[in-house]
């Protein structure tokens, strides 16, 4: 697959892809990881579509101290990812690595499965996941989730048409729980558990737990949803 990887000493690098009038299909691995990575980036423009194989594992994961990097898909019609999207900070009891960003832009419908964004060590904030497109399917699992005095992710969705969330949305932290923002046009399916909570195991009385925001015009929950 496509590599910019760094190490301990240093950031991984960019990986972008420019389809002004085509498309993107992504069927091995693209690696911009290790070190300090809030500087890696993949970046990814079609005119057309944007898909990937589960082979096509876009992998953004920081290493040492370090931050996940940067996410960012632009597609005319639709976004069809069935591979992984991993970019987990990585830190330990004195410093933490945040979690890496995702952006997603489809003109017509997004399908997005496995993504990875958990922040590590003593305050590694998870990163964050935006959204915006015609349909949504979410087949996931959606994992950012913070350790220590990190903040949980934001997770923002805004369709134009129906959502289903297949997968679980977990933003929850030892503190400070993250945000889940969805907005439909359409119908909202939930079928899967979605979660901001603080751990249970948390004495401190400081912990914040975090906010679920719905807002669409019709919504089911499936009992597997609860």
């Amino acid at each position: 697959g496509e590599q910019a990887i760094g190490n301990s000493q240093g950031a991984g690098g960019e990986i972008d892809v420019e389809a002004p009038r085509g498309s993107i299909s992504i069927t091995t691995q693209l690696l911009a990881k290790n070190g300090d990575c809030g500087t890696c980036a993949i970046q990814l423009f079609a005119g057309l579509d944007v898909t990937s194989t589960v082979q096509g594992v876009l992998d953004l994961r920081g290493s040492g101290e370090g931050d996940g990097g940067f996410l960012a898909i632009v597609a005319g019609r639709t976004i069809s990812l069935a591979g992984n999207i991993l970019g987990d900070g990585s830190g330990d009891q004195e410093a933490g690595g945040a979690g890496g960003d995702v952006f997603l832009i489809a003109g017509s419908a997004t399908t997005v499965g496995r993504v990875e964004l958990d922040g590590e060590g003593l305050d590694g904030d998870a990163g964050s996941v935006d959204i915006d497109t015609g349909s949504l399917t979410e087949n996931g699992p959606i994992l950012a989730r913070a350790t220590g005095y990190g903040i949980g992710a934001d997770l923002n969705v805004s369709a134009l048409g129906d959502v289903t969330l297949y997968g679980q949305i977990d933003v929850t932290a030892d503190r400070f729980g993250g945000f889940v923002d969805v907005t439909s046009n359409g119908l909202t399916t939930v079928a899967a558990p979605v979660r901001s909570a603080v751990g249970s195991s948390d004495p401190a009385p400081q912990a914040f737990a975090g906010l679920v925001s719905i807002a669409i015009c019709s919504i089911r929950v499936l009992s597997s949803g609860a």
